[in-house]
């Protein structure tokens, strides 16, 4: 249930953001939307990739769990804590359903730190959908390639009174790396990085960035105090979620020089837009594709 919540989470942000993309009409041709800041930019070759790498990645995380690998039957036991490094094991808790669900309460707060974006030109709201969706998908698929790569107890499983539910859903030794920091990480990152971008001499730039963090490592400690996780669980997914979260708008920050045509700019890079060469756009009511020579 956890799981597939997080899917439609996910799954919402990205057809909500190619939505916006065929409302807007958006042309291959100029490789950007009208931004009178210009500080990131959307192309189908950067975005094509990114996306194309993010279903391969999701898409193994599905086989791996769902058809090559068989779940790890409980055997009933307690875990021993002496089998736990000593920096992991000073940390560990038991389970905590209280700190449970107020670790998740924070995750979806982070999730929707990016709400302050809004304050960005209208025109930009695209642009910072789409890279987000980017972001949060990046995040997701790699926590769970190493949660179906990684058998690791959860740290509730070295104490009594360990989550029967999570037990019987096979969700007890998946403790390595903490998705709930991983994306609360990944909200905070492209929150602080894309408003500091925007907004580089804003009065509300720091309060942005300590509020965001201060929500995700909040999750972070709330995971290990709920016993879900290990200290190496959440730095891991600290590390991850903020190279997620600053990698995909940074790789939108480079934008293509302008060209004139029709006493308009637009931006261009080898497809040209002149009577020859190859011509692409995607439009509210279909595809165009246009060759000439």
């Amino acid at each position: 249930m956890k799981k597939s919540k997080k899917l439609f989470i996910i799954f919402a942000l990205l057809i909500f953001s190619l939505s916006q993309i065929f409302a807007s009409g958006f042309d291959l041709r100029r490789l950007t939307f009208d931004s009178p800041s210009n500080t990131f930019s959307l192309s189908p070759l950067t975005d094509g990739i990114i996306f194309g790498t993010e279903a391969a990645l999701i898409s193994t995380d599905f086989l791996l769990e769902k058809v090559i690998l068989e779940p790890t039957p409980y055997q009933g036991e307690i875990y021993l804590k002496s089998d736990v490094n000593p920096v992991d094991r000073f940390f560990m808790q038991p389970y905590s359903k209280t700190f449970d669900t107020a670790g998740t309460i924070t995750q979806f707060a982070s999730l929707l730190t990016p709400a302050v974006l809004m304050a960005a030109p209208m025109e930009e709201w695209c642009t910072i959908g789409v890279m987000y969706a980017e972001s949060v998908f990046l995040s997701y698929g790699l926590k769970e390639l190493a949660k179906n790569l990684v058998n690791r107890p959860r740290p509730y499983m070295y104490f009594e009174g360990a989550p029967e539910k999570d037990i019987a859903e096979g969700d007890w030794n998946k403790s390595f790396f903490s998705g709930h920091t991983t994306l609360s990480f990944t909200g905070a990152t492209f929150t602080s990085y894309v408003f500091s971008k925007y907004f580089p001499d804003s009065k509300w730039k720091l309060p942005v960035i300590i509020g965001s963090y201060g929500l995700a490592t909040t999750t972070a400690i709330l995971r290990m105090k709920s016993g879900n996780h290990f200290l190496t669980d959440v730095l891991v997914g600290a590390a991850v979620g903020t190279l997620s979260g600053f990698l995909v708008p940074y790789l939108h920050s480079f934008s293509d020089a302008p060209v004139s045509n029709n006493n308009s700019t637009l931006t261009t890079k080898s497809y040209g837009v002149s009577e020859s060469g190859f011509d692409f756009a995607i439009m509210p009511n279909g595809i165009y594709c246009r060759y000439a020579f």
